[in-house]
């Protein structure tokens, strides 16, 4: 029951207050990268890159191939 009664807080708490994102007081943001046309804003600077974060894939398996012996696929001791 008091699993239950927590539910509703954590729900709550996940419900998190959506604003621009600035840097602190005296702080910059980095300076534009030399092969960038613009300097990046704080928004673009969250967004992954394809090398971060490449593309998943899903290539199926045509056909089955059987795999070589390999020598150092030893049972425990």
């Amino acid at each position: 029951m008091k699993r239950l009664a927590a539910l509703p807080l954590l729900a709550l708490a996940a419900c998190g207050d959506q604003q621009m994102l600035t840097p602190r007081p005296g702080q910059h943001l980095p300076v534009k990268p030399e092969t960038a046309a613009v300097t990046p804003n704080a928004d673009q600077l969250l967004q992954p890159s394809a090398r971060q974060r490449p593309g998943r894939s899903d290539e199926l398996l045509i056909r089955s191939q059987i795999r070589r012996d390999d020598k150092f696929d030893l049972p425990p001791q």
